[in-house]
Parts: structure tokens; C-alpha cells; sequence
């Protein structure tokens, strides 16, 4: 009975959310629950789900993908497959296939690939034992041996500004990836990585910096992530050419 009442459910959530906002729903098996819906130009694709979140303008939501007491703001993309949990993208960032988001504030302008993984809580390794059952008011097994939280499992990700992350990243909980910088595929990044800097490997090392010191107190001195719209149109030209060779202007 319990089965059929929750398919029930759904299929009731299904048909309210079509009849709400049938102008961006652009397959079936939608649902979007207890959420604010912005602007003009959304597309939710099939069978994704949307739930105590605020969406934007010219967003879209792939399918198969949920997004979860969280904010898209305008002009993001959420790609296939994905979680996207406890967590914002900011403007004109766009999040590839197969990626699990949570508890992390991503900035502008950020080019995430497939299979990025964050947000899936770390273990102490100072403990007698990294088992959340001893330091977890969650009743993890059952029931639990403490009724308050030991240690913190979910620190807040922060990703900068006009970030690039490669197919298959893992970062760790609590990591601040900087403005500009790179982080190559099938990087692990256990650290914090400077602005403008690109990291490698397992743990990820830093490789190099793409531009030298001078050129990169330009850029940030330039800010243009914050700029609006317009000025980007007017500015467009700037983006377009080698800067590590000549000044920007």
C-alpha cells in the first residue's frame, strides 16, 4: 500500500509541476517541490527533480538530475546525471555529466567537467577509530553512541571565479579552489589552491601558475568577474587574445 501511495505522490507532483511550469519543462517525469522558479527561459529536462531550491533565469536542468536546497543562479547549466545538494553555481558556470555537489558555493564563470566529485564528508584520522559510530549523532547502524556531533564530516567547499575543473575530480571537504586556476583530470585535492595556479596528480601538486606573478595582481586587480553583462559585451575583445604576452587593455 506504502508502495503505490508514494507513486501516487509522484505522479501527482508530476502533473502539478507541468501544469506550473509547462513553458520550461521540456520532458516528462519532472518534478519540482517547494521551490522558487525566476525569470524567463529555464529548461528542465526529463526526470529531473528539483526540491527547496531557487532556479534563475536561462537556467537548465538536465536530466536525470536533482538539485536539492540549493541555488542556480542565471545562465547556469546542471548537466546529466548529476547531484547538485546544499550548494550554489553562480552565473554563467556550467557543471558536466555524472558530477555530486554538495555543501559548496562554486563562483562565476567556472567550466566544471564530468564525474566531479565534493562534498562527501571526511573522517577524523586523529580518532581511535575514523568510524562515524562513535563520533555521528546519526544512528548510522541503527542507533548511535553519542548524542551530538564529534567532528566536523562536512566543512564548506568554496570554488572561485572562472575556474576550470578537468573529467573525474575529487575535492575534499573544506578546500578553497582560487580564482583562475586549473585543476587537471583525476587530480585528488586535499589543500587549498592559490589563484591562477594548476594542480595535478594524486594529492594534487601545484605545476605551474599561468601567468607570472605580475600579470596575475593585473587580473585581480581587474576583477572583471563581477562586471555585468554589458560590460562584458563592451569588453568582449579582452578575452580573445594571449595576455601573458601583452597588457590588457
Amino acid at each position: 500500500m506504502s508502495i503505490l501511495l508514494n507513486v501516487l505522490k509522484r505522479f501527482i507532483l508530476i502533473i502539478v509541476s507541468y501544469v506550473r511550469y509547462y513553458k520550461s519543462i521540456k520532458g516528462t517525469g519532472v518534478r519540482i517541490k517547494k521551490s522558487q522558479i525566476d525569470g524567463n527561459n529555464n529548461i528542465f529536462n526529463s526526470n529531473s527533480f528539483v526540491l527547496a531550491s531557487k532556479i534563475y533565469g536561462n537556467t537548465t536542468v538536465n536530466s536525470n538530475s536533482i538539485v536539492i536546497n540549493s541555488t542556480l543562479s542565471e545562465f547556469t547549466k546542471l548537466g546529466v546525471n548529476c547531484a547538485f545538494a546544499n550548494s550554489t553555481l553562480g552565473e554563467f558556470s556550467y557543471i558536466n555529466d555524472s558530477s555530486n555537489v554538495n555543501n559548496t558555493k562554486i563562483g562565476r564563470f567556472c567550466s566544471i567537467g564530468p564525474g566531479l566529485k565534493v562534498g562527501y564528508g571526511a573522517h577524523p584520522v586523529n580518532f581511535l577509530s575514523t568510524s562515524p559510530l562513535f563520533y555521528s549523532s546519526k544512528p548510522w547502524f541503527g542507533f548511535a553512541l553519542t548524542n551530538k556531533d564529534e567532528y566536523e564530516e562536512h566543512a564548506t567547499t568554496v570554488i572561485g571565479n572562472d575556474v576550470w575543473i578537468g573529467a573525474n575530480v575529487f575535492l575534499m571537504d573544506g578546500v578553497t579552489i582560487g580564482n583562475g586556476s586549473i585543476i587537471a583530470a583525476g587530480a585528488v585535492v586535499t589543500k587549498d589552491v592559490p589563484d591562477y595556479a594548476i594542480v595535478g596528480g594524486v594529492p594534487a601538486k601545484i605545476i605551474k601558475y599561468r601567468f607570472v606573478s605580475d600579470k596575475i595582481k593585473e587580473i585581480q586587480n581587474l576583477n572583471w568577474w563581477d562586471k555585468d553583462l554589458e560590460w562584458l559585451k563592451k569588453n568582449a575583445h579582452l578575452f580573445q587574445k594571449d595576455i601573458s604576452i601583452s597588457p590588457i587593455k
